[in-house]
C-alpha cells in the first residue's frame, strides 16, 4: 500500500556472529549501543549525538535511497508534504513499537538504520531506532530533519521520555513526525510539557 516492504529478513543462523554491544559498538555492528543513559541533559545530548551520527552514516546508503524512492514513487513530483506523510505512514504500518527494556538506571538500546529496515529478524524498536531510522530514510529524499525530545515534567526541561522527528516542509515549515504512534503528520503529544529541536 505504501511502496514496498523491506527484504527477506535473515535466519538466525544467518545472522550468527553480527552483534555487538557498549559504547565502542557504535557503527561497529547493527546494534549500537546498550547502556545507561546519564540524567538530564548530559543524557539526552549524548542519546541523540548517536543517532546523529548513525543517521548521517546511513543516508546515502543505496539500499536505504533504494526503499525511499520505492515507497514514495507514486507521489507527484516535487510533494514534499506528501513524501513526508507518505513515509510517515509505511514505517507506522511496517513497523511495531517496543519499549525500551526496563532498569531502575535506565537503559538505551539503539539500532543502526540498515539493522531496523534491513537486518533485524523482526520489525520493531523502540522510539530512538525508529526515529533514526525513518531520518535516514527521509533525508535520502533530499528532507530536512531535526530530532524533538519531549518530556512530561515542565520542572526538568533537560529530561525526555520520548523521541520522534520534525520534518521541514517547503512553504510548511517545520511538522512533526511520530513513527511510534498511529497519527498523521503534524500531530503532537497533548501530555507534552517540554519539548526540544535538535538538528541533524
Amino acid at each position: 500500500m505504501y511502496g514496498p516492504q523491506p527484504p527477506r529478513y535473515p535466519t538466525p543462523e544467518e545472522r550468527s556472529g553480527k552483534v555487538t554491544t557498549g559504547l565502542g559498538a557504535l557503527g561497529a555492528g547493527p546494534l549500537a549501543a546498550i547502556r545507561g543513559i546519564p540524567d538530564g541533559y548530559q543524557g539526552t545530548s549524548e542519546i541523540i549525538d548517536e543517532m546523529r551520527k548513525l543517521v548521517l552514516a546511513a543516508y546515502k546508503d543505496e539500499r536505504i535511497n533504494r526503499l525511499a524512492r520505492e515507497i514514495t514513487i507514486q507521489l507527484p513530483r516535487r510533494d514534499y508534504e506528501g513524501e513526508a506523510a507518505t513515509v510517515l505512514r509505511w514505517f507506522q504500518d511496517s513497523f511495531r513499537y517496543t519499549r525500551l527494556p526496563w532498569h531502575p538506571d535506565g537503559l538505551q538500546r539503539l539500532q543502526t538504520p540498515s539493522e531496523t529496515l534491513f537486518d533485524a529478524p523482526v520489525r520493531t524498536g523502540e522510539c530512538a531506532s525508529l526515529s533514526t531510522a525513518m531520518a535516514a530514510v527521509l533525508m535520502s529524499l533530499g528532507a530536512e530533519i531535526a530530532f524533538r525530545t519531549a518530556g512530561t515534567d515542565a520542572a526538568h526541561p533537560d529530561q525526555f521520555e520520548h523521541v520522534y522527528l520534525v520534518i521541514n516542509i517547503p512553504g510548511k515549515g517545520w511538522l512533526s513526525a511520530d513513527p511510534s504512534y498511529e497519527e498523521g503528520l503534524g500531530w503532537e503529544h497533548r501530555s507534552v510539557a517540554t519539548r526540544q529541536d535538535w538538528p541533524i
